[in-house]
């Protein structure tokens, strides 16, 4: 008897799985092995035997129920798994907690950095790998390792992009060189980011996007002073750091 599958990464896979499994293959061997008892006796004989026969029809129809009662079982153990996920969701834990959770549902696990090898050193510590990796990516986007139509084209564009980011700077003493990257948002780039959003389910506000496609001009002002208020002080309102997030299993997965 072959050994039963098993899904070790899989949470929500239960002992019940693993039987369904055994016993859906313990039917498809029988009726592989009527099948074939009924064909090499059909070939030596010249004649079909009418006990094969109803042998073979009857475990093939065995492996058929078998295979549709695994298949049940483990859709509900997976529904059960996602809902207890689901219900398992609060403020208080991470996204990495949630996502590590989440990619062992679907089956994928986590794969550790291999080590890296440096000038015949292996390098096993997560932050010098960070580190190396770091380092290597620099020098391969540093200027000696560029195409020199890129280069020339570089040298062109630079001294005009500092010159404009120097001339939109602020002349307030009190403030530190606010540079064109960090202005205030005006009203065209507001309209031009909501009419760029599709229509997706809305938050805890109940606030779709058509809404605040459909805003007054009143309302529209008021909408881009709040979020250049919170660019300008580098804060979020604790409502607009909340989300509602439900995962939906994809069909046959």
């Amino acid at each position: 008897m072959g050994r039963p599958h098993n899904r070790p990464t899989n949470p929500w896979w239960t002992k019940e799985c693993s039987d369904a499994l055994q016993h859906r293959q313990i039917c498809s061997r029988k009726w592989r092995k009527s099948a074939h008892s009924r064909k090499h006796h059909k070939q030596t004989r010249n004649y079909e035997s009418k006990e094969l026969k109803t042998k073979a029809k009857q475990a093939k129809a065995n492996y058929v129920e078998a295979k549709q009662i695994a298949q049940n079982i483990i859709k509900q153990a997976r529904e059960t798994g996602w809902r207890t996920f689901i219900s398992e969701i609060t403020s208080d834990k991470s996204s990495k907690e949630i996502w590590t959770k989440f990619n062992r549902l679907r089956g994928k696990t986590y794969e550790p950095i291999k080590p890296l090898k440096l000038n015949d050193r292996f390098i096993t510590d997560n932050n010098e790998k960070a580190q190396v990796l770091t380092n290597h990516y620099k020098t391969v986007a540093s200027d000696q390792n560029l195409h020199p139509s890129f280069l020339n084209v570089k040298s062109q564009q630079n001294p005009i992009i500092e010159q404009e980011l120097q001339a939109n700077s602020s002349l307030d003493p009190e403030v530190n060189e606010v540079s064109l990257l960090n202005r205030k948002f005006v009203m065209s780039e507001l309209k031009n980011a909501l009419n760029k959003k599709k229509s997706t389910a809305p938050g805890a506000d109940q606030i779709h996007y058509n809404i605040l496609k459909q805003l007054p001009n009143e309302s529209m002002e008021i909408l881009l002073s709040l979020i250049n208020s919170s660019w300008e002080q580098g804060t979020l309102p604790d409502s607009w750091k909340e989300a509602t997030i439900i995962p939906i299993i994809k069909p046959k997965r």
